[in-house]
């Protein structure tokens, strides 16, 4: 499994990749700082899940949300958000794809454990 991460925040990508490599040893997980950088590792790597935060400048989690289902429809992706389910379910995003910070390590394991069912 190889999951990528999309947070314009160092700090949110290092816990999020650590959080993941111990809940799932054997995925190989890699980040990136943006929208742009993410669409151009997916061109370049084949990707099973990708975990984006919602508020990032430039191309935010939703526009690429739906990049990512135009261009990569295999890929399945989950968000990462500090704000409210009601947000989210007004979005069009169910709470089932979401991770709602600040978040535990079995939140982000039933998240991603949702994909492997």
């Amino acid at each position: 499994m190889r999951i990528l991460i999309v947070d314009d925040s160092v700090m949110s990508c290092g816990q999020l990749v650590r959080m993941t490599s111990v809940l799932f040893k054997d995925a190989d997980i890699h980040y990136v700082l943006d929208a742009q950088k993410a669409l151009k590792y997916l061109e370049q790597h084949k990707t099973d899940i990708v975990l984006t935060d919602v508020d990032m400048p430039y191309i935010d989690g939703f526009e690429l949300e739906h990049l990512i289902r135009e261009q990569f429809p295999d890929v399945c992706v989950y968000f990462e958000t500090g704000t409210t389910p009601a947000y989210m379910k007004s979005m069009g995003i169910p709470a089932g794809k979401c991770l709602f910070k600040p978040f535990t390590g079995k939140a982000l394991q039933d998240l991603l454990s949702d994909w492997l069912q």
